[in-house]
């Protein structure tokens, strides 16, 4: 008997019921926090964009030089030796952007 009460029960609070426009509403809200109670200074350095010496090597050889070999790496620059038309140059490229900024014959 106490079955029969409990799947009554179950069966009467899911039958459908007509509900007109207008008389039903909802609100759905969901929110995520990744991580969290990392200081501001955290995520700015987290957060700056670096280049790696093989992006730096890709800059060099799309701006036209060839057999480009690693010299040394600065604050702001990743150099490089590099040889175009016949001539060697030295070339800055900028770890912040990975662009061409500089060069120099060698």
């Amino acid at each position: 008997m106490a079955r029969l009460a409990a799947v009554s029960a179950v069966v009467l609070g899911l039958w459908p019921l007509a509900a007109l426009a207008g008389q039903t509403s909802a609100s759905f809200q969901v929110g995520i926090t990744i991580g969290g109670g990392g200081s501001s200074s955290a995520r700015t350095v987290a957060s700056a964009k670096t280049y790696t010496w093989g992006a730096a090597l890709i800059s060099v050889n799309r701006a036209g030089f060839d057999k480009p070999e690693r010299l040394e790496r600065s604050d702001t620059f990743y150099w490089f030796r590099a040889e175009r038309s016949g001539e060697h140059f030295r070339i800055a490229v900028s770890i912040a952007s990975g662009k061409v900024v500089k060069v120099l014959p060698a």
